[in-house]
């Protein structure tokens, strides 16, 4: 049986998001979940849209680097589009890097210059002002 040690893996996130500038996570194989399920950080089908753009609207917070190869649909198409459309709009220059193929290569968006670059096995999205 597959077991997290963490009580509330989403208010880590949204509390370490306010006391640290990036953060990296390498979600590794877990033998109890099957590769095809939408997983990440100890989750299971969560729409992450929302808690990634909170963690980057503290201003210190500008950098999520995220290396998922195991379980490729964590992010639903939704939720990349929410992050395409969204992540321009906050009004800081952010880093946003994932493994996947979420974002259209380069565009414009509120004025704002969206970077989306492939580096090995992910994508990094940049926002500049």
């Amino acid at each position: 049986m597959y077991s997290n040690e963490c009580p509330d893996p989403v208010k880590v996130l949204q509390n370490l998001s306010s006391h640290i500038g990036s953060l990296s996570i390498n979600q590794r194989r877990c033998s109890e979940v099957h590769t095809e399920a939408n997983h990440f950080f100890g989750l299971n089908d969560v729409y992450w849209a929302p808690i990634f753009l909170h963690m980057f609207s503290h201003l210190k917070f500008d950098t999520l680097c995220i290396k998922n190869c195991f379980y490729t649909n964590y992010l639903s198409d939704e939720s990349a589009r929410i992050l395409r459309e969204e992540l321009p709009m906050l009004g800081n220059k952010v880093l946003y890097r994932v493994t996947g193929e979420f974002y259209k290569p380069n565009y414009t968006m509120n004025e704002r210059s969206v970077t989306a670059t492939y580096f090995d096995d992910s994508y990094s999205t940049r926002v500049k002002r």
